[in-house]
């Protein structure tokens, strides 16, 4: 994990929360999707629960993709960014469908603040941007937050 400044050892450990909760969610919901439906208070999915569990591989997935940014978040920059746009987007999408999913909506949105202020204040203490993409010669352009 990136030790050299607290901002991105926060990141790292607050998204590796985030994993861990997706994976305690999404892991049982692959393999029971109703059982973790009834547990949740969330409508069944009587005749084919093939749709919640193909989520919860997506979630996993998903996950997945987050956890280089947890350990290296500048080295692994398009990773954290997009760890932080997607809980927002998460967000967005279940808050904006029913109310009886507004919790995955919830948690998400409180991961998606805390791990963007952050990644914003991380961004803001090494005196630079970050950088997203390397141009020619090697140098990169540099982002602004």
């Amino acid at each position: 994990m990136n030790t050299d400044n607290d901002y991105a050892r926060w990141f790292g450990r607050l998204v590796l929360l985030g994993v861990a909760a997706n994976i305690c969610v999404a892991l049982p919901t692959l393999l029971h999707p109703n059982v973790i439906l009834d547990a949740l208070k969330l409508p069944p999915v009587l005749d084919s629960p093939i749709w919640p569990s193909w989520a919860a591989l997506l979630v996993l997935l998903l996950s997945a993709f987050c956890v280089p940014a947890a350990f290296d978040p500048e080295r692994y920059r398009v990773n954290a960014y997009l760890a932080v746009v997607s809980r927002f987007a998460s967000a967005w999408f279940f808050l904006g469908r029913a109310t009886e999913y507004s919790l995955f909506g919830y948690v998400d949105l409180a991961f998606a603040v805390a791990s963007g202020a952050l990644l914003a204040l991380y961004v803001a203490t090494e005196g630079r941007g970050m950088p997203i993409g390397p141009r020619r010669g090697g140098e990169h352009a540099e982002l602004e937050v």
